[in-house]
């Protein structure tokens, strides 16, 4: 009699445990990063790679909540063009992943969807993007 009274008090709280909507610093799907952007329609799909690569756009996510994106080092995107990598943090909520980070400019802040992640693609879309110069 005993374990049954465990077992319907065990149950319950790994259930509710499981079902956690707190903000993430750190999830594993989208650790690492991503680079080779592809457009279709408001989709990015972005493949993982090992690293940055130095002449392209691209971004990674750690584990501790920092992120890095790599993207043109000024305003200027007439070739040939320099890259810059772009230090700032990310949180994840759900399905949506809040980024602040810096640009050439100023600070920016973004608010992406994520469609799908798995260990060779990234899908998103883009909710908001907001810049605010120096």
């Amino acid at each position: 009699m005993k374990i049954n009274k465990l077992i319907l008090l065990v149950i319950p709280v790994l259930l509710l445990s499981s079902c956690s909507d707190e903000i993430e610093t750190g999830q594993s799907g989208l650790l690492g990063s991503w680079t080779n952007e592809q457009v279709n329609d408001s989709i990015l799909t972005f493949q993982r790679t090992a690293s940055l690569s130095d002449n392209k756009y691209g971004f990674t996510f750690d584990s501790s909540g920092k992120f890095v994106e790599r993207t043109i080092s000024g305003w200027c995107a007439t070739p040939p063009v320099s890259y810059v990598n772009n230090q700032g943090s990310w949180t994840r909520y759900k399905d949506t992943v809040f980024i602040s980070t810096t640009f050439w400019g100023g600070t920016a802040t973004y608010k992406w969807k994520i469609l799908s992640v798995d260990k060779f693609s990234l899908k998103l879309c883009k909710i908001s993007e907001k810049y605010t110069e120096k």
